[in-house]
């Protein structure tokens, strides 16, 4: 029976943003993902080659996820042509993703998947100038 690599990346991924969220860009190392989610760090590596690959994996994903979500609300929306709907689909697809919506400082929200608090570090201005 194989391992499913696809399984493995979403794991990879998951852990990637509570760590981001909780630690930080310049906190997170290759091998504190490869703890987190139980793998040898080769294994991680095997998948993305560096963190930089691993960080542009990751947000490629919630990108991704963002404009699924958001699609879905406006085709549900009977005024899903209108600006204001656009908007409401715009903020209520950012409300599902806690990645898409950390803001540079110290800012506490709620981890979804832990039900705990992680705070964002502000060293990491990176993603509050993509956030922008």
């Amino acid at each position: 029976m194989g391992i499913d690599e696809k399984e493995r990346e979403r794991a990879i991924l998951d852990v990637t943003a509570e760590l981001l969220l909780r630690h930080g860009y310049n906190k997170v190392t290759m091998s504190d993902v490869a703890d987190a989610v139980g793998l040898n760090r080769r294994l991680v590596y095997l998948l993305f080659p560096s963190k930089d690959a691993l960080i542009k994996a990751l947000l490629l994903r919630e990108l991704n996820i963002y404009a699924e979500v958001w699609n879905r609300y406006l085709d549900s929306d009977p005024l899903g042509g209108t600006v204001a709907s656009v908007y409401r689909g715009l903020l209520a697809a950012l409300k599902q993703l806690l990645l898409m919506t950390a803001r540079h400082g110290s800012i506490s929200r709620p981890c979804k998947r832990s039900e705990s608090f992680v705070r964002t570090s502000t060293r990491e201005p990176w993603l509050s100038s993509w956030m922008r």
